[in-house]
């Protein structure tokens, strides 16, 4: 092991979102043969904490307030065309085509 390194983001109260080091001797521990080395981990989970606690964050919200789901295969094309009323009628509508699945 030699020099260790974290990244913070400031204004992030959190802690580090990234962290590294050299890891000659584990690869040595492991293949038995002297490699130079390095690696890091990302707080995938730390850093959409500190994007949202920073407000620049993407606001999501649901796209469909309405999923159908037709009971058999012989129900996909009426429920494609209520799908379609639904959109004419701007309600965001989503079908999910597969009968067979357990949802």
């Amino acid at each position: 092991t030699g020099p260790i390194w974290e990244v913070v983001i400031p204004g992030f109260d959190g802690g580090s979102v990234l962290g590294g080091e050299r890891f000659d001797k584990l690869v040595l521990d492991v293949s038995g043969e002297q490699v130079p080395a390095t690696g890091f981990g990302l707080g995938f989970d730390r850093t959409l904490e500190a994007a949202i606690q920073l407000g620049i964050a993407p606001q999501f919200s649901t796209l469909s307030t309405i999923l159908i789901s037709p009971l058999d295969s012989n129900s996909l094309s009426y429920s494609l065309a209520v799908s379609q009323q639904l959109r004419d009628a701007d309600i965001n509508v989503e079908v999910y085509p597969d009968p067979n699945a357990k949802i």
